[in-house]
């Protein structure tokens, strides 16, 4: 009865990426920091901005600006939301985190077939909600293999 009713409403950490918003499921969040220095890394893609020690971790952070082709902010309300992601830390950067929302599951709907994309598999579908709309992303979804790969490196490259 517990999942079915974690099912019907789940909450998420909505934040804004180039005046869009997108949301995460809140169970993948570790938390949520303001941006701090970042360490670039060579040879690695754009939407890589390169890795951080946070609690004795090294982490990658990613843009998520870079990543979905917009053009980064340069704001102070900028923030990093750090992210349980196949089994290790990522921290993706945003142009800022608005609120922890709990969407019901009436109110989000599946993306249709008319959406196409090449990178349409990270999107979970769009929230509805008072305000507007809010897209929903799959964190596993969201790298490619070779991106994965590249964070994975990058972490590795830094380990002693």
């Amino acid at each position: 009865m517990l999942a079915e009713t974690q099912r019907m409403r789940r909450q998420y950490v909505v934040f804004r990426v180039a005046r869009e918003n997108y949301g995460i499921p809140i169970e993948q969040v570790q938390e949520v920091i303001k941006s701090v220095d970042i360490t670039r890394l060579p040879h690695t893609p754009d939407s890589v901005k390169g890795i951080i020690q946070l609690r004795e971790r090294v982490i990658p952070i990613m843009s998520l600006c870079s990543h979905f082709g917009a053009d980064e902010a340069d704001n102070d309300d900028k923030r990093i939301i750090i992210v349980n992601f196949a089994d290790s830390f990522i921290g993706l950067e945003v142009d800022s985190v608005e609120e922890v929302l709990e969407i019901p599951a009436e109110n989000i709907d599946a993306l249709g077939t008319s959406m196409n994309g090449s990178r349409r598999e990270y999107l979970e579908g769009i929230g509805k909600v008072d305000d507007g709309l809010i897209i929903l992303l799959k964190l596993e979804e969201l790298l490619g293999e070779a991106e994965k790969q590249q964070l994975q490196e990058a972490v590795e490259a830094t380990e002693i």
